[in-house]
């Protein structure tokens, strides 16, 4: 069964802030998109959850994983971390999908959205300060209610104009930064 599942699956990408290096303590969750080849009904999606739960369980049975399904693929929990998994399938498959039958288009879309995201951060935000600055407004986000709004990827876009958006294209330090 794993076999007919590797064949679906086009490509598996980590993103998010586990992937950028900016995960905030106490929120230990790192998002992966898995990319199929065919168009993801619920109930595959939900088969390859418990294939995947199945072959951890077969590599560390001491390990206390769950696998929970929901909206956008199935998250792998343990008590220390979750594994985010976000299911989508080829572009050219957008097209083609059954409302009755199939995932919803704006979700599968967004899993899209979190691989260009990871792409652009890898290109565009290496710098260190922008890693930093981005956890200092992950931190706000959390802490203030007028920061709730603002998406992950509002704040790496904002993070990056901060540091790199100076006129003479030097990066400003933190602090400068951070004001």
């Amino acid at each position: 069964m794993l076999y007919s599942f590797s064949q679906q699956i086009e490509e598996v990408r980590q993103v998010g802030a586990f992937k950028k290096g900016t995960m905030v303590t106490g929120i230990n969750v790192a998002d992966i998109v898995v990319v199929l080849k065919t168009l993801p009904t619920k109930e595959a999606v939900e088969a390859l959850g418990n294939k995947v739960w199945e072959t951890m369980k077969q590599k560390d049975g001491r390990e206390v994983l769950t696998m929970i399904p929901n909206d956008r693929g199935f998250d792998l929990s343990s008590p220390e971390a979750t594994a985010a998994m976000h299911v989508t399938t080829i572009i050219p498959n957008l097209r083609k999908l059954d409302a009755n039958l199939h995932m919803d288009g704006k979700i599968l879309s967004s899993a899209h959205s979190m691989v260009r995201q990871s792409r652009w951060f890898e290109e565009n935000a290496h710098h260190s300060s922008i890693k930093t600055l981005i956890r200092l407004l992950h931190d706000l986000k959390r802490r203030f209610q007028g920061f709730e709004p603002l998406t992950p990827w509002m704040l790496d876009l904002l993070a990056h104009y901060c540091i790199l958006n100076t006129p003479n294209r030097q990066p400003l330090n933190l602090g400068q930064a951070y004001k």
